[in-house]
């Protein structure tokens, strides 16, 4: 009541009543005041008069507009995930066709390889937004150990730092730490998760480049800004009350053109980053070298994250020829599709998919 103008007239009806019979006396109440309201403005609420056209679009069949689309519900879904915010029934019959193609080529693509390497993002596909501070949960753990036992290459790319490492050492068994690539600030800092020198940039010795922008962001936005100074990453953390501010954030960096720096989102933060030299699109290369210098037989690579849509922090990652997303997809047919259960997202879409995996002897395949 506090937050309305003082301009705006207000009308407290009360009750009597203490306990849960007062929501039946206020509902009671409140048809009294619209039957009130009803007669000062000279019309019955119950029967407030429509036009016309308001009764044609009430009685108007819509379901014969949707017989065009008469597909899979599966199907279906991933297809409005990629169009979004684009509704599915508004293809034309040319255009369903060949995204009913992508999917199923997509699909199979993925289906057919056989993989020596897995890459999760961690927030938001591994560690859930209220697992922020506890880190994975036993199902995640056991998962990515299961896989391990097997000697398949597991890549991590965060944007975190050192907190992702405790967490991963404490939750993976020790003796599989040295297949566990980690790539720390977004790609910045990649080691093996038994390496405990990595991430060792973790200063407030930042580039010019980041510099500039932390001096222009304070200058506009004020020293409020929750802003967290790396090497070669400034993380801008948001709260409930300041998430708003985000898109504001956004544009002026983008109004800007800051040379040299690119930024990424994630659900609860901004990361703006040294480009090209920032990118988790270094873990791919990290694991790749590591299936050639194991001797792998399998070199194909599954990457895994949340954030697919661009500027999400997953975008570059998910953008390889082979991944799947747990929420977020881009508008690429080639890349990016989340088959995930419609009641599903994030972590839980991430056990969904590892309870597909077959896992082999250093190798995996999925039945999507």
């Amino acid at each position: 009541m506090q937050l309305l103008p003082s301009s705006v007239p207000v009308l407290k009806i009360e009750s009597d009543f203490d306990s849960h019979f007062a929501s039946i006396d206020l509902l009671v109440k409140s048809f009294y005041l619209v039957e009130a309201i009803g007669r000062m403005q000279g019309i019955d609420p119950g029967r407030p008069g429509v036009p016309d056209f308001g009764r044609k679009l009430y009685h108007l069949r819509y379901k014969s507009a949707l017989k065009k689309a008469d597909i899979k519900e599966e199907l279906r879904i991933a297809l409005q995930r990629k169009l979004s915010p684009r509704s599915i029934y508004t293809l034309s019959s040319e255009e369903l066709q060949e995204w009913k193609t992508a999917y199923h080529e997509y699909k199979s693509n993925i289906e057919s390889k056989t993989y020596g390497a897995v890459i999760f993002d961690y927030d938001g596909t591994l560690c859930g937004t209220t697992e922020r501070q506890t880190g994975i949960n036993i199902n995640v753990s056991n998962a990515l150990n299961r896989i391990l036992a097997k000697g398949i290459t597991v890549g991590i790319a965060t944007g975190r730092g050192k907190s992702a490492r405790t967490d991963l050492q404490g939750k993976i068994k020790k003796q599989y730490h040295k297949n566990v690539i980690i790539g720390y600030y977004n790609g910045a800092d990649v080691g093996l998760l038994n390496d405990d020198e990595i991430p060792h940039r973790d200063t407030k010795d930042e580039s010019q480049e980041l510099k500039e922008v932390e001096l222009q962001l304070l200058h506009h936005f004020g020293k409020s800004l929750n802003i967290q100074v790396r090497a070669k990453q400034l993380t801008i953390e948001f709260s409930k009350e300041n998430y708003f501010i985000k898109d504001q954030i956004r544009e002026f960096i983008t109004s800007k053109r800051f040379e040299g720096v690119a930024f990424v989102e994630s659900s609860h933060s901004m990361d703006i980053i040294i480009k090209p030299h920032v990118s988790k699109l270094n873990v791919i290369a990290s694991c790749m070298n590591h299936l050639q210098s194991s001797g792998g037989k399998h070199q194909e690579i599954l990457c895994i994250g949340d954030k697919g849509r661009f500027p999400g922090n997953d975008y570059e990652l998910l953008g390889h020829s082979n991944s799947l997303s747990v929420d977020e997809v881009s508008t690429d047919k080639m890349s990016c599709w989340n088959f995930g259960l419609p009641s599903t997202r994030q972590v839980l879409a991430t056990l969904n998919y590892l309870n597909k995996f077959e896992l082999h002897n250093k190798s995996f395949t999925i039945s999507l």
